[in-house]
């Protein structure tokens, strides 16, 4: 990975005055009379935010910035909410002096810690809490009046019981098809046909038993006296991924601060004075609480809590069968997780699931430490290795592909247990392997300490330094660059190499919230759509969990390929789990027949490739899964019912398939053919397999493959159109009324994901394209990113009206929910808008910073473009961004001119630019050698390492990278 210091926007910064503002929970802490920085100790400042002066310049006014210190805690009486100090001070806090407060250098962490997330008062609801994790633990931090409440969640933790019946009674594609045949074409739909609506509810039955699905991992109540203490609100740090929240306790301020350690399952605690950072007492009560809505037919929670130790535990049982035995009788497949939390020194109160710990008596102060485990119920119980929930997840291949080496010796969190960076910590140290949990899973628990706590910080901050240190944006339009670090921000949260793949909800759950759909992987958008954001924000080792995905699900869909198509390849799934699958879960018809979902599936491993160049990926984790989706989709459009007779067009077609979300199998097949979605995903992926074989030196051995692929390219269907009041547009599928209210944004996917229109399509393309994206009416739900995305490809983006779009979808947690914003589609208009709004934290919409990258720079045509979506007088800068050809672009604008344009190349492919100056570019390579360019683009061959710096022609280019 190469880190670059980040310099700001405009030139003459010297000349601007920094402005000192509150940030965080300023407002809620100067509720307190004293009005007292709340930050901690020494050691443990709030992460700094500070940023580019210049961005804001124009405007007349220079950025606000925070910078904190080691001496937060003197200065805190005289500013609000913040510390500012010099930079040595910076220096003992432990924080790289990456930034200057006149608008030097400055680190992305800092910029990420100006869009801290801020909640006024108490927060009760689950969409009120603060949202924390490390990628595989995830928690909810809800306050209530009385108390905090943490809710546990975990990527690998899953109910993973699976109902596969009726396999014999599942007709084969070829006998439904025969089947649907021989039904009148005149049916208003075809489920009004007995036997198809039978067969439907058969077939359907599988999914709809509530299970598998992201189980919750319990609660932690702490309790407080409301007569001595009062909540006024939270703020999550997403710098470094802390949260704190502040209140009054008899009148002086005081906060909660807790964070979930970066590389193990654990969540920190501990309440400081504000004005002394001095540990204080707050709770009086703490218990854990298994999640109200664990399955009845489970075995029940076990409880191992230790009165001398202070420790409260319960490990639940996560059986396999769908149907376990009463009593519970142990099965090798069963899964468990182990939530525990200790707090030395407490009284110990009760016994079992009414335990609690009194602390009332305890005046040192609190400081406690929680932990999940998650793995075989075999090992759970006696500290054994840390497993996944249902696949094993494999690391990723080469150093391009953003991975550390595993080092651990399970498929949980990638890290080891028990070493001595964990002295202090809580940590299980048993050996004993049993089927089921015991009394001796408290053994070897060490107890919370001052020390473990630091350390355990320490490590964190880091983390999120080096996360936040891969790329970096200043925008002028605060509210854009606020969503772009948010999002950021609960990415890292929820998705991390060697850990399960999110489904729809990713690690965040409680009761029946994360369960609709089975919290499943859709993969008609949803499933994608939040890795989209992994490849241009420079963070390829977000992408391996679904890397995994597509290795776990591959053997089910080559056998639902192979029986069910009798067909060469993989087909895969709609809807899918991260457990084990011997047929497909939703074998219906209507929806499984989206043809588009196989090709969608592998796209993203080819851009994987595109963006870091990493051939080994390419040759190990791609190029298999891609092959067996050409296989199927070659084999699928030259039978006998998808070309010659009756199309008498020469062409190849995709026949049967569906359009997502809008029409399922119509009668007659009236909307069930060349689906414009399925037409150009193909075209992608086989125009994908062709480079892939030529990069991995394949042509000879995948020839037959080859000349197959290019046979149907050759004869490739036209992509279905109609004529609209904005112009030729494209539909979804041929004959269809363009003004028709989709849900999935189909008519827009030749621009995205399918890229084969956009700002360099030729005109007439391009005005199609434009047309289309601006006749388009979407009910709403499966379109913040996607619909918005097409708009900054086309470069028509409206940003204005983006940003009310989001603010639209915003909960109280910072996270986008998905909302409807028609009718006449399938929403009527008694329907709740916000239906959605409850069902979970919507993992797919954390792609948002996508569309802003999009607006940034574009590469997807191999051709880097700078600022193709953004206002004209607006500033912005942006470090690091990774496009096509392994490429680390850096570049900034003002005043509507691009400045000084920064690209590192990784891999020495050859570099392809738009010159955004009419006078031409000049481009200086690492070794000294310049070029000089003219004309609209320019071309040149670079080298694995090198940096090049391009100007406007006249200019003197400023070198301010560094690679480490």
């Amino acid at each position: 990975m190469k880190k670059t210091k980040v310099s700001s926007v405009t030139e003459g910064a010297e000349a601007a005055k920094a402005e000192v503002v509150e940030l965080g929970m300023a407002g809620a802490v100067a509720a307190a009379e004293d009005k007292e920085e709340f930050g901690a100790e020494a050691g443990a400042a709030d992460s700094m935010a500070v940023t580019s002066v210049e961005a804001r310049t124009e405007a007349g006014a220079a950025d606000s910035m925070v910078v904190t210190s080691v001496e937060a805690k003197a200065v805190a009486a005289e500013v609000d909410s913040m510390a500012v100090t010099a930079l040595e001070a910076k220096a003992e806090a432990g924080a790289a002096a990456d930034c200057t407060a006149a608008g030097g250098l400055l680190h992305a962490q800092e910029q990420a810690g100006r869009h801290n997330i801020t909640f006024s008062g108490p927060a009760a609801d689950f969409f009120e809490g603060a949202l924390l994790g490390n990628g595989g633990l995830g928690v909810v931090v809800t306050t209530r009046p009385d108390a905090v409440m943490l809710h546990f969640g975990h990527n690998n933790v899953w109910d993973i019981r699976i109902a596969e019946h009726h396999a014999e009674e599942i007709m084969t594609f070829q006998e439904v098809f025969d089947r649907f045949a021989t039904l009148p074409a005149d049916l208003r739909q075809l489920t009004d046909n007995p036997w198809y609506r039978e067969y439907c509810e058969m077939a359907g039955d599988n999914y709809s038993k509530p299970y598998p699905r992201p189980m919750p991992c319990g609660s932690l109540l702490l309790r407080y006296d409301r007569r001595r203490a009062e909540v006024l609100g939270h703020t999550v740090h997403i710098g470094d991924g802390r949260c704190t929240v502040d209140f009054l306790i008899n009148g002086k301020p005081a906060v909660f601060e807790l964070f979930v350690e970066a590389e193990q399952d654990r969540v920190w605690m501990s309440v400081t004075d504000t004005a002394t950072g001095s540990q204080v007492p707050l709770f009086h009560e703490a218990r854990l609480i298994p999640d109200p809505n664990t399955p009845q037919e489970f075995p029940p929670a076990q409880w191992d809590n230790d009165a001398a130790a202070g420790l409260l535990a319960f490990t639940q049982i996560l059986p396999h069968m769908e149907f376990p035995a009463s009593p519970y009788i142990p099965h090798e497949r069963d899964k468990a997780f182990r939530l525990a939390f200790r707090l030395p020194g407490a009284e110990f109160t009760g016994s079992g699931s009414i335990a609690r710990l009194d602390i009332s008596g305890k005046s040192s102060g609190f400081l406690a430490c929680a932990e999940l485990r998650e793995g075989p119920a075999t090992e759970i119980a006696t500290g054994g290795v840390r497993c996944g929930a249902g696949y094993k997840s494999r690391p990723g291949v080469g150093a391009k592909s953003g991975v550390v080496p595993q080092t651990g010796t399970g498929n949980g969190s990638g890290a080891e247990h028990g070493s001595e960076a964990d002295a202090g910590a809580i940590a299980d140290t048993g050996t004993v392997m049993c089927a089921q949990p015991g009394p001796s899973a408290s053994a070897g628990m060490n107890a919370p300490t001052r020390a473990g706590y630091d350390h355990a910080l320490a490590q964190t901050r880091e983390a999120w330094r080096e996360y936040w240190g891969h790329s970096f944006v200043a925008l002028e339009d605060e509210f854009l660059e606020q969503i772009w670090y948010r999002n950021l921000y609960f990415l890292n949260c929820s998705v991390k190499a060697g850990i399960t793949c999110p489904g729809l909800f990713a690690n965040w759950s409680y009761g029946s919230i994360g369960a609709e759909w089975h919290g499943d992987y859709h993969m008609n958008y949803n499933t994608q759509q939040p890795f989209w954001v992994t490849f241009s924000s420079n963070h390829l080792e977000k992408h391996l969990p679904y890397s995994d995905m597509v290795d776990h699900v591959l053997p089910v869909s080559r056998k639902w390929a192979r029986n069910y198509y009798g067909l060469p390849g993989a087909y895969f799934p709609h809807s899918a789990y991260p457990v084990a699958m011997n047929m497909m879960p939703y074998p219906v018809p209507h929806w499984g027949w989206e043809i588009c979902e196989t090709p969608w599936t592998v796209q993203s491993l080819w851009w994987h490739y595109l963006y870091s160049m990493d051939k080994e990926f390419l040759r190990s984790r791609a190029f298999m899964p891609m092959k067996e989706a050409v296989l199927f989709m070659t084999a699928y459009m030259k039978r006998p019912e998808a070309y010659g007779q009756p199309w008498e067009d020469g062409c190849y077609h995709i026949f049967p398939t569906v359009v997502p979300e809008l029409y399922e199998i119509t009668p007659g097949f009236a909307r069930n053919s060349d689906c414009l979605i399925d037409l150009t995903l193909t075209k992608f992926i086989f125009r994908a397999f062709i480079s892939a074989c030529a990069v991995l030196g394949e042509d000879e051995a995948e020839g037959a493959l080859l000349t197959e692929v290019q046979d149907i390219l050759n004869h490739f269907p036209e992509y279905p159109a109609a004529e609209s009041a904005s112009g030729r547009v494209f539909v979804s599928v041929a004959g269809e009324d363009p003004d028709t209210v989709y849900n999935v944004p189909v008519p827009l996917t030749t621009v995205f994901p399918g890229e084969e229109h956009g700002l360099h399509s030729p005109p007439a393309e391009y005005q199609t394209a434009v047309n289309t994206y601006r006749n388009h009416l979407n009910e709403g739900g499966n379109e913040l990113v996607f619909q918005p995305l097409a708009g900054a490809r086309l470069g028509i983006l409206d940003l204005e009206r983006f940003k009310r779009q989001i603010r639209y979808c915003l909960l109280p947690n910072g996270t986008c929910t998905d909302k409807v914003l028609m009718s006449g589609g399938r929403y009527s208009d008694t329907d709740d808008f916000s239906f959605m709004a409850r069902m979970g934290i919507w993992f797919e919409n954390f792609a948002l910073p996508t569309v802003i990258n999009e607006c940034l720079l574009q590469s997807y045509n191999g051709v880097l473009r700078f600022f193709p979506n953004w206002p004209e007088h607006d500033s912005a800068e942006f470090r690091t961004l990774r496009a096509v050809g392994g490429f680390l672009v850096s570049a900034s604008i003002r005043a509507g001119e691009v400045q000084q344009i920064e690209v590192f190349s990784e891999a020495g492919a050859p570099l392809s630019f738009y010159i955004p100056w009419e006078q031409g570019a000049e481009c200086t390579r690492s070794s000294g050698e310049m070029q000089t360019f003219a004309g609209m683009a320019a071309d040149m061959q670079t080298s694995a390492g090198e940096t090049v710096i391009v100007v406007k022609r006249g200019n003197t280019p400023s070198v301010s990278s560094e690679s480490n």
